[in-house]
């Protein structure tokens, strides 16, 4: 795995947005060896050396909207369209931290023409409370922050294929799922951490009930993530 440097491209940063030395104390760059004592309290941002590596343009992107120095587009301003799972997926690949999924449905939005949101659905699951959606994927195009585009996406979505509830995940090592909050999903339970084997050489990223290379265990950082938290929002 190709070494890439966190410290030049984050000086340069913090000194082109003229950011105080106080405010770049909260982001936190964590070496592959660190990730055994990874430790996080809410104000931090923490940056992981295999994801660094890994998708580079991803984490500026995540650092430059924690900071409040994405360019910003209004979702009123923008319309929204079907997508294809190809489209889908080349955004969120490109954008996303994870990449693209298996989903059932696609939603772009769209500013002058250019994708610049994407949120992804799962097939609905029918249950006595009714028909159950889940939102597997949201993300906006890198270095862009679309005020209002979830909500929008997901008022198209309750739009089109009319739901009982919409459920999702905040990931814990990106957020709390604050924006969730503000749309009206209700917190339900919180997931724990999940063990993960990182390939120092590859950055792959193995969960634990998969792990099997234990001759070469040495050739690993050991990483247990945040978990996550699941949201629904009742209709």
């Amino acid at each position: 795995m190709q070494k890439v440097d966190f410290k030049p491209w984050f000086s340069e940063f913090l000194s082109s947005h003229n950011i105080s030395k106080s405010e770049s104390k909260k982001v936190i760059f964590i070496s592959l060896e660190e990730y055994h004592s990874k430790k996080k309290n809410s104000e931090e941002f923490i940056v992981f050396e295999d994801q660094w590596i890994k998708n580079p343009e991803i984490i500026k992107s995540k650092i430059s909207s924690f900071y409040g120095k994405n360019k910003t587009i209004f979702a009123r301003k923008c319309f929204i369209k079907k997508l294809n799972k190809k489209t889908s997926a080349e955004f969120l690949n490109k954008n996303h931290i994870y990449g693209s999924s298996v989903s059932k449905h696609q939603l772009g939005l769209f500013f002058n023409d250019e994708l610049i949101a994407v949120a992804t659905f799962a097939a609905q699951r029918k249950f006595e409370s009714g028909k159950s959606a889940e939102m597997l994927r949201f993300c906006n195009k890198k270095f862009i922050t679309v005020i209002g585009g979830l909500s929008k996406l997901i008022k198209t979505y309750i739009k089109f294929y009319e739901p009982d509830n919409i459920m999702t995940y905040a990931d814990l090592d990106w957020g709390k799922g604050d924006s969730y909050k503000k749309l009206g999903f209700i917190p339900k339970n919180k997931k724990k951490g999940i063990k993960f084997y990182c390939n120092k050489k590859t950055g792959e990223r193995i969960p634990e009930k998969y792990f099997t290379d234990f001759e070469n265990i040495s050739e690993y950082a050991i990483l247990t993530n945040s978990g996550s938290i699941k949201y629904i929002l009742s209709l």
